[in-house]
């Protein structure tokens, strides 16, 4: 797995001053790409004295906007628009499956008993409810009152035998709140290290400090990406992947 920068000139993924928490992997006129650390929020949070937005628009552009979020405890790549104009085109070619995001997960079992032999994705549907109140999650199979439809594709990559984890590619078709994580627990494969929807005896004996999700990949229309100026893939290496191949 491989990492590739897209810069338009070599000062501009550079901050303008200070050091940041968050790695800009692209950078024009209209959109930047940052790698956001596990740990690390995307927006303000009552525990957590700097997040990505702000450090972006201290640091960068102060007029910055979210053009989509990450849970705190999942890394990889967020896309912000240089203002809100920006920020909601991007918002809609999400909604218009012009953009497309891929994410790399470690899921507790061998995956592959589930999800087919990994050369394809897997769609599969249920039914999310969030509770606002308690912070949670809960996936149904069928319908249900308050429930809205939900759609994730899983490919299996590898089976990790002796840590009996398997890492796969995700794809979200709808993007709701902890999606990936609730609906995969759902299935009996849990994001390792997760907390809140995974298993603890698991989880200490693999000692992920954080949930092994990652937004690995930003795939852009083509005719999309040239009205951008952006290439047409972002890509980004997952910290936790990074961190056992140097153990190993």
């Amino acid at each position: 797995m491989t990492v590739e920068f897209f810069c338009r000139t070599a000062d501009s993924c550079l901050p303008k001053s200070g050091s940041m928490n968050c790695k800009i992997l692209f950078r024009n006129e209209y959109i930047i790409a940052a790698e956001k650390p596990q740990g690390f929020a995307c927006e303000p949070m009552e525990k957590d004295p700097d997040c990505l937005i702000d450090e972006i628009r201290r640091e960068l552009e102060p007029e910055a906007a979210l053009c989509h979020r990450l849970d705190r405890n999942t890394g990889g790549i967020v896309l912000v628009g240089k203002d809100s104009s920006v920020a909601e085109l991007i918002e809609q070619a999400q909604k218009d499956n012009r953009i497309r995001k891929t994410y790399a997960a470690v899921l507790v079992g061998n995956a592959f008993l589930r999800f087919g032999d990994g050369t394809r994705f897997v769609s599969l549907k249920a039914y999310h409810f969030k509770d606002s109140k308690l912070g949670m999650v809960y996936i149904y199979d069928q319908p249900r009152k308050l429930a809205r439809q939900i759609e994730t594709k899983v490919r299996p990559v590898c089976y990790d035998q002796a840590a009996g984890t398997t890492l796969c590619e995700v794809e979200l078709v709808t993007g709701r709140t902890h999606q990936i994580r609730a609906h995969l627990a759902h299935l009996g494969y849990p994001v390792a290290g997760d907390g809140k929807y995974g298993r603890n005896a698991a989880n200490k004996k693999l000692g992920y400090r954080y949930q092994a999700l990652w937004a690995k990949r930003i795939e852009f229309e083509k005719k999309l990406a040239g009205k951008l100026g952006v290439p047409s893939v972002i890509e980004s290496e997952p910290d936790f992947i990074k961190s056992r191949i140097k153990k190993n």
